[in-house]
């Protein structure tokens, strides 16, 4: 995903977790997640808390993932260079 379309989407996603019923239904979302170690959030919780503006998913380099899934599909096809 580029840069900017997370910064499109980042903006649109804590708008509408501010919203009815978003905002009531991710306060019961947090309650209960506290209970539940499997069920964190943990990355909305970052964008949705303070300085959740800031936040950004890990971005990697397009040539580095395509070569490590063309090296992929070739194991899994049993075709090796």
């Amino acid at each position: 995903m580029s840069g900017a379309t997370w910064r499109d989407w980042s903006g649109s996603i804590r708008a509408q977790m501010g919203r009815e019923p978003y905002r009531r239904l991710w306060a019961q979302a947090i309650e209960d997640s506290d209970f539940k170690p499997d069920y964190t959030f943990r990355h909305l919780r970052i964008l949705c808390g303070p300085g959740g503006e800031t936040y950004g998913p890990r971005q990697r380099r397009p040539a580095r993932c395509a070569s490590r899934a063309k090296g992929a599909v070739q194991r899994a096809l049993g075709v090796m260079p």
